[in-house]
């Protein structure tokens, strides 16, 4: 997704680039389902596009009316969200969304198109956890990301701080990594709920259920951090001094991180950065030093 541009293009294998879709007003993050349906989160139009097989944009949630809460409980067509910032799917094709400036996490059902809350109680605060996901305050939620079963969900927790899970089995929530306090040095003994984290505004997740997000240290900069399922956080990439291609991942020097996505053929770590690059980190679940 070309955030200045308001495109949607795409690199095939032969390093080609190719324009897939124009006419957003805003879009933020995108995901693509299991039959290839790409849905993207259109931020200024206050709705979530899906894109057809010949570029046609198609409103899938949201409507036209402008900012605003309703609908749950009906059409996701027919609800209103405000910002939405980000969207995901699991391999049942439901729809994620995070309906950041109402402070709520949404689900569309994938076969009945049907819209409701998942998270969040829309006041602006930080609160709930340990208890239900729906009940619980958050402070513009920018990032998610689900795993393919559709059983747990992360959400960053943009001004609070945190990145919090979602057990969607039993609808607790929780938080697994962030302090809310200002940034510190790198230090590697830190564990995800001692690590301070800020402007979480993309997180992804990878096969083995490893979350990675950026984290921003005061003596190396942005890093991209590996978050594994027992919560220790590690090195994935960043705090170099190259700003290169081809050097190992720990030598990389990220300037800023806008988006993360895991290449679902290779396996491999995607990272837009602020200039408008994309570098890819192969053997991503190896731990750097």
């Amino acid at each position: 997704m070309d955030n200045n541009t308001y495109l949607l293009r795409s690199v095939t294998t032969d390093g080609v680039i190719h324009t897939n879709a124009k006419g957003f007003d805003g879009p933020q993050g995108l995901a693509v389902g299991p039959n290839g349906t790409v849905y993207v989160a259109d931020r200024g139009s206050y709705t979530v596009v899906r894109i057809g097989p010949q570029g046609k944009l198609v409103t899938f949630a949201g409507t036209s009316l402008g900012a605003g809460f309703s609908g749950d409980g009906g059409l996701a067509k027919r609800a209103r969200l405000w910002q939405p910032y980000d969207v995901a799917t699991d391999a049942a094709g439901n729809v994620y969304i995070a309906d950041t400036s109402n402070q709520r996490i949404r689900f569309v059902d994938a076969k009945t198109l049907k819209i409701r809350t998942i998270a969040g109680s829309g006041k602006r605060e930080f609160s709930g956890d340990n208890g239900p996901a729906t009940e619980a305050g958050f402070d513009g939620p920018q990032a998610l990301c689900v795993d393919p079963a559709g059983t747990v969900i992360y959400i960053g927790d943009y001004g609070n701080g945190k990145l919090r899970r979602v057990d969607l089995t039993t609808g607790i929530v929780t938080t697994v990594a962030g302090t809310g306090t200002s940034p510190v040095p790198y230090d590697a003994a830190l564990t995800g709920p001692h690590t301070p984290l800020n402007r979480i505004i993309t997180v992804t997740m990878d096969a083995a259920g490893n979350v990675y997000l950026p984290v921003f240290y005061t003596d190396l900069g942005p890093l991209i951090m590996r978050l594994d399922p027992s919560g220790t956080m590690t090195r994935a990439a960043g705090g170099g001094a190259s700003a290169t291609a081809d050097v190992p991942a720990k030598d990389l020097l990220l300037p800023s991180v806008e988006s993360l996505e895991i290449n679902p053929i290779s396996g491999a770590l995607l990272i837009g950065v602020g200039d408008g690059r994309v570098f890819s980190v192969p053997d991503v679940a190896t731990p750097a030093p």
